[in-house]
């Protein structure tokens, strides 16, 4: 089926060559640990079998608008099969709501994340959220660990 429209966005991410990123996988699994190659494997046959899912990967250091369905961002959103997001723990929750809520709304699926396997990572024992003005208290519970979200990451 040919698209009406072109997406650079789509056309960008898909611009690569497989057989050198098929080598580059290869080499890069070969360097990796056991844990390391449990976690690629769970990612992977979920993404492989298309059922969505959220997980959050501990690394420590050293490892507002609305989005129209018609727009490139959403189309690219939409034919995204994973969502890698690092350093999640220094993000306000707020972001992943909003991620939530609209990746629900582009794709008609009343679901976390519109069923889209999402992968998030980062240390808790980093940089907290910024919060202007607020409490302690009020800064510990912006992190994503503290989101009603955080009920559906996969341990």
């Amino acid at each position: 089926m040919v698209e009406d429209t072109i997406n650079i966005l789509v056309l960008d991410e898909l611009d690569y060559d497989r057989f050198e990123m098929g080598r580059e996988l290869q080499r890069s699994l070969a360097s990796i640990t056991d844990e390391q190659r449990k976690v690629y494997d769970v990612v992977m046959d979920v993404v492989s079998k298309d059922c969505g899912g959220m997980f959050f990967l501990y690394g420590h250091g050293g490892m507002g608008k609305t989005i129209s369905q018609q727009n490139p961002e959403a189309e690219f959103l939409n034919k995204a099969n994973l969502i890698i997001w690092d350093e999640t723990s220094m993000m306000h929750g707020y972001y992943f709501k909003e991620l939530e809520k609209t990746m629900e709304s582009i794709l008609h699926i009343d679901k976390p994340f519109g069923d889209k396997m999402v992968v998030l990572g980062g240390a808790f024992r980093q940089i907290l959220p910024v919060v202007l003005k607020a409490s302690r208290q009020d800064i510990v519970h912006a992190m994503i660990n503290c989101s009603l979200l955080w009920n559906f990451v996969v341990s």
